[in-house]
């Protein structure tokens, strides 16, 4: 793949075929292309999910295991972020460690 991706991006021959035949081209650090890293990735669209969704949950990642952390104010809304984050994309596992702390009803709510 690396060698297509080279040659993409240089005006390359096509009788040019193997692997040193790009050599030159994937040697030089300016011709790499970027890739980005997946837990980057992972926190870009989770990101997405929880605002999409008006949920206020931290997290962590590392190795693609997605970490929820905080305080929600109920189940569901619990329920709601692990299923989010689950679905998200290049996750492998998810650690829900949020906790349900029902909101308090203030004399001005009634």
């Amino acid at each position: 793949m690396a060698v297509i991706a080279a040659c993409t991006l240089t005006a390359c021959s096509p009788a040019a075929t193997t692997p040193a035949d790009f050599a030159h081209v994937i040697a030089r650090p300016e011709a790499r292309i970027a890739v980005p890293d997946v837990d980057e990735v992972i926190a870009s669209n989770l990101d997405a999910a929880f605002t999409r969704n008006r949920l206020h949950v931290k997290y962590a990642i590392d190795d693609r295991t997605v970490t929820l952390t905080g305080v929600v104010n109920s189940q569901t809304k619990r329920a709601r972020a692990e299923h989010l984050a689950a679905a998200v994309i290049n996750v492998r596992s998810v650690v829900n460690d949020l906790r349900v702390k029902p909101r308090q009803l203030r004399l001005s709510d009634k």
